[in-house]
């Protein structure tokens, strides 16, 4: 048994014993499938003990669907820890080289030979920029995150014993999924609230808090151990932003009132874990020889508890001053004055890296209510007639008539001596909302970073946020501007026209000062939008737009800024499904296609679940911090030279490849649209569409409005078709279908068009060209991630699901009639039924596994099942991710159980059951971040990459609490 089963194993055994303690029928129950999956059984045994769950009391058998959802939570979570302890192992291998670490890095860089003043110049982009966000993607309520929050902390302890694990487990075992509870009422909530979402988030910063001196110090070692002692890094690693508590388009909830108290709160938290810090100190300082040095702390301590500090830089010089006197004239021993000032030195890189803030704030807005808003406060200061009027004007004329505006003196202080109640008379709900918020910003400068426009149309819309930005009371484009002003790319059209609306942003004068005074342009590149829109060969045009946006020579419009690229954290495109830290290598390779020579600095949101992946405890978060920094720091030394890129294999053109690879996205994005419609005409595609919407009626969306707990309401566009809603909804809505049809629309026509091309390869070996699919896998990075993401995609796909719910699989005849009828329907652009679509899709599927494959191995093969690209390429994933399936396999039949029985409204219990249903299957779905095997297969050593490697399983040792054989 391999490591990280057999954690999953003991955790399971430990969960369902804590189980018994007071459900013994349950615990029963649970057993039974943990012996189905130690047994292998098959679909069948599954689906048999699944009938006798419904055979129990309706009560009995919530209680079964609940309990299988929690073993099969900490399964999640067991396996995530060990999926690092592996990762940490293998970074350890010399042979085996990840990126993930600096002393790997410092290495290679001495190796070549690299001067301090070129790794001194580097260092600016071992940088980690992440903007948190609460968010729908966490099906479960605050109290149970914090349950788990707990027992990942456990979990990831070595020295944790089975004692201490049965406790967390109990609060796990005892703690609702579903609801958190009003404080006053004592009812069930069925979404978050604001200031749970708020709690929700700095339970996360805390772990974060816990996490950021270990990665600072080993950057300072590796450069001390690799002859770069005189390199000078005194700078955070980590630059800490988060969203407005279940923000998304300016969510109502979150009004300028919670936003204030996020602030508040904010402060408050970080205030509180310095005083913890400097009480720890204490335990040193005993006795009348430090009387001296503890007033001086608690001096320190009382100026915080009283919010005192007006800057970072006041608490930063007395915690530097408290340090310099106690090591100058401290009469202690050795080991207790070494342990006093580490502890100092800690607390001064926190300090450096959270300031008195935390974390700082990015505000959102939808464009559509940033220009009503603007054009409310044009009409209240009677530039206009109307609000109306200024929505009916061109874009030049409404920049014309903002940039006046914006030099009005008379005009800010109008705006400035509003009240809140005025100004809700004045601009109506939504333009209130937006500029209240604003005003927030403005009396917290400190506190917020971006505020981002989401469905950018124009450089209007940036436009507008400047003016009110200024009338609010911010700076802007003045000395002492902070807010950055962030266009969010989201449909296909705006990434294609994002190098333009940035050119003509640059070319504003007040944008163009603005920029001067905060150093940077951020642009955002949307992810699970721009894929709900356009497909996932979208893919794409999202690395075109890095690229062409990295390679803008910002000093051509007056002076220098960086140009930073912000990501949207939805989708796993963009890496091709790898892992998180590889991002940066991922698109500043693809950039250096486009002749960008110079590096950005990735921010990017991490999204609900995403937080517990990456942030859940010290471990996860350290390991993230510094390989996220290691790898950025590593993809900047090669877009500028000074590391080489990974040769193209000698039988490959890469221009070619390149040429082969873009022209594939583009056609995977024409036939996705040609499926669903224009991103600005979803009608264009007819009786198409209509089928597709006819066919996703059949999951009740019910179940993913009962997951989703973000006080954000739902979508805007009350529809009953999910590709208008929320992104993160219909791609949930697609995975637990079972045909996951948005994942895989248009790519097997786009392949098809591409294995149809001449084969191509090296000049020189011109007599034996490779077929085009092999080709580009072999030689195109962007083109690889996108087989390796499709075999992912393919492999989770689970069409007797999407058969259960429409009336069973039919025989091999029927299915071959069907498939030719939703084949013709699409063709000729009429209506199919939804079984004749599925049968289409799951035939489509069956090709683009031939063409995969082809990508994959160069062979031309009879595909048998959706399965086989991922066990061709990259076994010892799907061997992790059937174990993984199997694990929800109980609670899948139960879910489609409760489908059928929500027929009956009134039926709220099998409303809920279905409910855990969904939490149980839903880890099935994520991509494997964590796994090994989802490294390019380019990369050298990537069959070490294995935790069965004797030199990786070496370095692995097993936690205390899974060391007891009998529990």
């Amino acid at each position: 048994m391999g490591f990280t089963q057999h954690l999953q194993d003991h955790i399971a055994d430990i969960f369902v014993n804590v189980v018994a303690e007071t459900q013994q029928q349950t615990a029963s129950i649970l057993r039974e499938k943990l012996a189905l999956l130690k047994d292998r059984s098959d679909d069948e045994a599954f689906s048999g003990l699944a009938v006798k769950v419904a055979n129990l009391r309706p009560e009995e058998a919530l209680l079964v669907a609940e309990m299988d959802a929690k073993l099969v939570d900490v399964q999640w979570r067991a396996r995530k820890m060990a999926g690092v302890a592996v990762l940490n192992a293998v970074s350890h291998c010399h042979q085996v080289r990840t990126g993930d670490t600096f002393h790997e890095l410092m290495e290679r860089f001495c190796r070549k030979n690299l001067s301090s003043s070129v790794v001194q110049s580097l260092l600016k982009y071992a940088y980690v920029w992440p903007s948190l966000t609460t968010h729908p993607t966490n099906p479960t309520s605050f109290a149970y995150t914090t349950a788990g929050l707990r027992l990942d902390r456990l979990l990831s302890e070595q020295n944790a014993t089975v004692s201490r694990l049965v406790m967390a487990l109990r609060d796990i075992r005892d703690t609702s999924m579903e609801f958190d509870v009003d404080p006053t009422t004592r009812q069930p909530l069925l979404k978050k609230t604001p200031a749970l979402e708020i709690s929700e988030l700095i339970s996360i910063l805390n772990v974060i808090y816990d996490s950021v001196v270990g990665p600072q110090v080993r950057l300072r070692e590796a450069l001390d151990r690799f002859g770069y002692g005189d390199v000078v890094f005194n700078t955070p690693l980590l630059d800490l932003n988060l969203w407005g508590a279940g923000d998304g388009d300016g969510n109502p909830n979150m009004d300028f009132q919670w936003l204030e108290h996020q602030v508040v709160e904010l402060r408050k938290a970080i205030r509180s874990r310095y005083v913890a810090d400097l009480q720890h100190v204490s335990l040193d300082l005993s006795g009348e020889v430090y009387a001296e040095f503890i007033s001086q702390k608690e001096m320190i301590v009382a100026r915080l508890i009283g919010d005192r500090y007006q800057r970072d830089e006041d608490l930063v010089a007395d915690l530097r001053g408290f340090r310099a006197v106690f090591v100058d004239h401290a009469q202690t021993e050795d080991n207790v004055k070494h342990r006093v000032v580490t502890h100092l030195n800690e607390l001064l890189i926190k300090c450096c890296t959270f300031g008195l803030r935390f974390a700082r704030t990015d505000v959102r807005h939808n464009s559509v209510d940033i220009m009503a808003a603007a054009g409310a406060l044009l009409s209240h200061l009677q530039v206009i007639p109307s609000p109306a009027a200024f929505d009916e004007l061109p874009e030049p004329q409404q920049i014309l008539l903002m940039r006046s505006a914006m030099n009005n003196a008379t005009f800010l202080h109008a705006t400035t001596s509003l009240s809140a109640d005025d100004i809700k008379k004045s601009f109506g709900e939504v333009g209130s909302r937006v500029f209240l918020r604003m005003r927030v910003i403005a009396a917290n400068p400190d506190m917020f970073q971006k505020l981002i426009i989401a469905e950018t149309r124009s450089a209007a819309n940036a436009v507008a946020v400047l003016m009110m930005l200024k009338f609010s009371g911010n700076k802007v484009a003045e000395a002492g501007a902070r807010i950055s002003v962030v266009p969010l790319f989201e449909s296909r059209e705006d990434l294609q026209a994002a190098p333009n609306t940035f050119h003509t942003l640059a070319t504003d004068e007040t944008f163009n000062e603005h920029l001067r005074a905060t150093g940077m342009f951020v642009a955002m590149i949307a992810k699970s939008d721009t894929t709900r829109l356009s497909g996932p060969g979208v893919q794409g045009q999202q690395e075109e737009t890095v690229a062409k946006l990295m390679s803008v020579n910002t000093t051509s419009y007056g002076h220098d800024f960086a140009m930073n690229i912000f990501l949207g954290g939805g989708d796993d495109q963009m890496r091709g499904g790898g892992r998180i830290v590889e991002t940066p290598h991922v698109l500043t390779l693809a950039a250096s296609r486009f002749g960008a020579t110079r590096p950005s600095r990735f921010a990017m949101t991490v999204q609900g679940l995403q937080m517990q992946l990456v942030f859940g405890s010290r471990v996860l978060s350290e390991h993230f911090i510094e390989a996220f920094a290691s790898q950025q720091l590593l993809a900047a030394a090669r877009l500028l030279g000074f590391v080489r890129y990974r040769p193209t294999p000698l039988i490959c053109n890469r221009k070619s490849a390149d040429q082969s690879a873009h022209d594939f996205f583009n056609a995977s994005m024409d036939c996705y649209e040609l499926m669903v419609g224009s991103p600005d005409q979803p009608g264009s595609a007819g009786a198409r569409r209509a089928t597709i919407v006819d066919y996703y009626s059949h999951f009740p969306t019910a179940i993913i409005a009962m997951s989703n707990k973000s006080s954000r309401p739902g979508a805007r566009k009350k529809t009953s078709d999910p590709l208008q809603g929320r992104a993160i909804s219909l791609d949930q809505l697609s995975k637990h279908d079972g045909a996951y049809v948005t994942a895989t629309l248009g790519v097997t026509r786009a392949l098809s068009q591409l294995h149809g091309a001449i084969r191509t390869g090296a000049p020189e070996h011109a007599g034996n060209p490779l077929s085009p699919l092999r080709h580009a896998y072999l030689a195109n990075k962007s083109f690889r991630d996108f087989v390796r993401m499709q075999a992912v995609v393919l492999f989770q796909k689970d069409f007797s699901v999407s058969w259960a719910l429409r009336g069973g699989r039919p025989s091999s005849t029927d299915f071959e009639a069907l498939a030719r009828a939703g084949a013709e329907a699409v063709a000729h652009g009429t209506a199919a039924k939804p079984r004749e679509f599925l049968a289409f899709i799951e035939s489509q599927d069956l090709e683009e596994v031939r063409y995969l494959i082809i990508a994959i191995t160069g062979e031309d093969r009879r595909p048998i099942s959706t399965r086989d690209p991922l066990t061709v390429g990259w076994f010892d994933l799907a061997d992790k991710m059937v174990a993984r399936e199997r694990q929800a396999k109980l609670s899948q039949h139960m879910l489609l159980r409760a489908i059928k029985a929500m027929s009956d409204p009134q039926n709220t219990l099998a409303q809920r059951a279905a409910y855990f249903g969904y939490v149980a299957v839903n880890p099935k779905f994520s991509t494997p971040s964590f796994s090994l095997t989802m490294t390019d297969p380019q990369k050298e050593g990537s069959e070490k990459l294995s935790e069965t490697s004797p030199a990786v399983s070496a370095r692995l040792s097993l936690p205390l609490w899974a060391r007891v054989s009998k529990i």
